[in-house]
């Protein structure tokens, strides 16, 4: 059975079959005509959708992780070279001083997704991200949370 389309083209490129749907509401509407077994979302993200959606059948895998590399960037004007080094450099320090960690693992959403999703018991299955840029530093590990 195929699995839904957050984001089709990962689901494609990694050998799945994608039911698409013209945006992230409307799986809700197909999942209730059960057109797919299941979405992939953020890990953060099924506890509140499941909260504020009245869809019976909906629920969140406990077992599996579908996991690839999504980065998350800030960006700055090219011509503010200046203020897009400063934010970088500030990024560094937080991750060696451990400040982001304290940020990171005490937002309340992450908290949640750590807590009630239990990542590093599941079963993983890493998909390739083919969006990515080459320049994705998917080698610095300081700059990525894996389970």
């Amino acid at each position: 059975m195929p699995f839904g389309p957050l984001p089709c083209t990962h689901g494609l490129r990694n050998g799945q079959n994608v039911v698409a749907t013209s945006g992230h509401r409307e799986l809700f509407a197909v999942s209730k005509e059960r057109r797919f077994d299941y979405f992939p979302g953020v890990a953060h993200e099924p506890w509140r959708e499941i909260r504020n959606m009245s869809i019976p059948v909906l629920a969140a895998e406990t077992d599996l992780l579908l996991y690839y590399s999504t980065p998350g960037y800030i960006f700055t004007n090219k011509n503010n070279k200046k203020l897009a080094d400063r934010l970088e450099r500030g990024f560094r320090m937080a991750l060696k001083d451990g400040s982001f960690d304290k940020l990171f693992y005490n937002h309340p959403e992450i908290k949640e997704a750590l807590e009630q999703g239990n990542l590093k018991n599941r079963r993983m299955f890493k998909l390739n991200d083919p969006n990515l840029p080459r320049e994705t530093p998917l080698n610095d590990k300081s700059s990525w949370y894996t389970p």
